[in-house]
Formats: structure tokens, sequence, C-alpha cells
């Protein structure tokens, strides 16, 4: 365990699970797409709401997205670290919240009850608290209120330039940190 680090707040989508994969599969992208930004929708000619009418109608979309290739890895070295919290953000569809909850049991093991689901997870940020999200906004926020982040790099990030290297940049930033 750390001495700098209390806990680790884990962020899902583009974290522990390839959000990308299910939204390529929704409309019909190529298998080698990714998104230049966040807020994908222009790029690919569709509104937010037309985008999540569309995964709305998939019962089980959220709960079928796979678990990014560095998962496993991610969650054993932040477990060796400090205690874990899942926070996500979930979208106005309710199947939203319960299917990411049972993606965790599925991953992570039935019963996980550490997570939260709510749009305001840096609400949770203090000293000795650190943040993996990939969002640079929320990142952002989470340092102005008082805690440690780490970007997962992302082609949609400020660390795009670290694709490819996901897991090696977050262990070289946790290790400086603990």
């Amino acid at each position: 365990m750390s001495k700098n680090i209390d806990l680790i707040v884990l962020d899902m989508d583009g974290v522990l699970v390839d959000q990308c994969h299910g939204i390529r599969q929704t409309l019909g992208l190529p298998k080698d797409w990714v998104p230049r930004k966040y807020d994908f929708f222009d790029e690919v000619g569709t509104s937010p709401d037309q985008f999540w009418a569309m995964v709305e109608c998939d019962p089980t979309w959220w709960l079928r997205l796979p678990p990014m290739s560095w998962f496993e890895e991610l969650w054993k070295l932040c477990e060796r670290t400090a205690p874990i919290i899942v926070a996500t953000k979930p979208v106005i569809d309710p199947a939203c919240a319960e299917q990411k909850i049972r993606w965790l049991y599925k991953h992570v093991g039935y019963g996980f009850r550490d997570f939260v689901v709510s749009p305001r997870k840096t609400e949770l940020s203090g000293p000795k608290r650190l943040l993996i999200d990939d969002c640079d906004n929320v990142v952002a926020d989470w340092i102005k209120k008082g805690g440690q982040a780490i970007t997962m790099p992302r082609p949609y990030n400020q660390k795009r330039d670290l694709v490819g290297m996901e897991l090696e940049y977050v262990m070289k930033k946790l290790e400086i940190l603990r």
C-alpha cells in the first residue's frame, strides 16, 4: 500500500471499458475508428440524442462492452497501491447504471460494491485521493478540488501521443505518486 495515496478512483469508460468498441458497432464504423474528440458525435454525423436513442434500443449495450486490453493489469496494480472505488457517469437511460454495475460484477467479481454512479465524481476528490480518468476536464476539476490525477492516454485527450503505452505510462506516474 502507498503512504501518499489512500484511495484510487477509477473511471469506467475509456479506462476500464472499451466504449469505443460499442460506438463502432452501433454506428457501423470501421474496426480501427477511434474518436478524435471526447464528445465525438459531430465526427460521426449524429447528435447525442440520436446516438443515445440507438443505445437505449439495445438492452445489453453497456453490459456487452469489452474490458480494455490493460484492464486486469491496471486493476492489480491499483489494488496493490490503495483501495479502489469505480466512479462512472451514467447517461439518462436508467439501464445504463444497472448494466454498468452488472459489468463490474462480471469483470471484477459478483457482489463488488465499491462504485459510484454519478455525473459528479469529482466530489470524491481530496488529499491522498488519486483519479485515473480519460477526460481532460474531469482530471482538471479533480486536481482543482485537491486530488491527484493521472490522465489515461486516449486519442481524444491531451495524452494522445502516449496511446499504445497506456499501462506503462500509468505505472510510471503511479510509481512517482506513491
